[in-house]
């Protein structure tokens, strides 16, 4: 019986220094049946060359214009 499929959503700004060590971690794996997705958030300090490398099943990139990460207000849930 193969592994059912697992799904990775990463997301990235400027985290050269983690992606480094996080996608061989990820190669390394057992697990062979998944399915990578990336989202970039226009990072500069070359992150995005990463995941390039590592053949993503998706990769995204987002420009900082574009980007507008969404607010809770804790009173929302009061």
């Amino acid at each position: 019986m193969s592994d059912p499929l697992t799904g990775i959503v990463m997301r990235s700004f400027n985290e050269a220094w983690t992606l480094k060590e996080t996608l061989p971690a990820l190669a390394a794996q057992n697990r062979q049946n998944r399915e990578l997705t990336l989202i970039d958030n226009g990072s500069t300090d070359g992150s995005q060359e990463l995941p390039r490398a590592a053949n993503p099943a998706h990769f995204i990139q987002i420009t900082l214009q574009d980007y507008h990460p969404g607010r809770v207000s804790s009173s929302r849930w009061n």
